[in-house]
């Protein structure tokens, strides 16, 4: 789905989304779903001519944000920027609590991506902003008048609202977040679980 002239949701990572949008040095992919859509995302970016990805950020560590992340390294040898927050998770150097767990246990990730912290990283034209409450690392990234949200937000019927309690690392900090900061300068929201949403 072509959202403007440099941003993409790509239709390869049903259930949890990843985006792909054009920025000063080139294509750089935000998330990379499950593990199951590594082979289905390459042949989308083969079909719209993408030959070569010049990053990959990731907003948080769940499994169904960093599943192909390895695979998508190794195809088009870019760095993978996450908040080094969660890179302890990502790792299995700390363990996910509440209900993330028993997902780690049913589903196998390829955690061997080379990784690289956003809070070092200067892009020209992306604002990383740290966004802690859902994992303590959860970053969200602002291209042009689009706000790639992770999962800071549910958004039925753009009720600006946290994911549930039992998936939050603290949620408290969460909604206090949206609180202060939903007024950043964005037009549309684009998150992990639903469809994008033009702010008005």
């Amino acid at each position: 789905m072509q959202l403007s002239q440099k941003v993409w949701r790509l239709d390869s990572t049903k259930g949890s989304a990843a985006y792909l949008i054009l920025t000063a040095d080139g294509y750089t992919l935000i998330d990379t779903g499950l593990f199951t859509a590594g082979r289905a995302i390459i042949n989308e970016l083969d079909s719209l001519q993408v030959t070569s990805l010049s990053k990959i950020l990731l907003t948080h560590h769940d499994v169904d944000h960093i599943g192909n992340m390895s695979l998508l390294q190794r195809k088009y040898n870019c760095p993978v920027y996450v908040n080094s927050l969660d890179m302890p998770y990502i790792r299995g150097e700390k363990r996910r609590k509440s209900t993330k767990a028993v997902f780690d246990f049913f589903v196998r990730t390829d955690t061997s991506a080379t990784l690289s912290p956003l809070e070092n990283a200067n892009f020209s034209d992306i604002t990383i902003v740290h966004t802690p409450g859902h994992t303590p690392g959860h970053c969200c990234f602002i291209f042009e008048d689009f706000l790639f949200a992770g999962d800071l937000f549910r958004l039925p019927k753009l009720r600006l609202r946290p994911h549930k309690m039992r998936t939050n690392w603290n949620t408290e900090r969460l909604e206090n977040f949206i609180r202060s900061k939903v007024r950043l300068p964005f037009k549309w929201v684009c998150p992990a679980h639903f469809m994008p949403c033009e702010i008005t």
